[in-house]
């Protein structure tokens, strides 16, 4: 696969690695249900995971709670 979809947009193909699929269930399981909080940086990279993991345990974004994090200090 080319990890795009030419005929419908470019949409693109994401795929979860084979290491990865044992957490993803835990965190499915564990997020049915619950009030889930995304908490990241504000950058991109950060909304980037906050969208992946929205995507992967498929949680409804809309109902899925946003904390946003500008520094850690010790």
């Amino acid at each position: 696969k080319m990890g795009i979809d030419v005929d419908h947009k470019f949409e693109p193909s994401y795929v979860i690695p084979p290491k990865a699929k044992t957490v993803i269930k835990q965190l499915k399981a564990r997020a049915k249900g619950a009030e889930v909080y995304l908490a990241t940086d504000e950058d991109r990279e950060g909304e980037a995971i906050s969208w992946h993991l929205t995507q992967a345990l498929g949680l409804d974004p809309k109902k899925t709670k946003r904390i946003v994090f500008h520094e850690i200090t010790k």
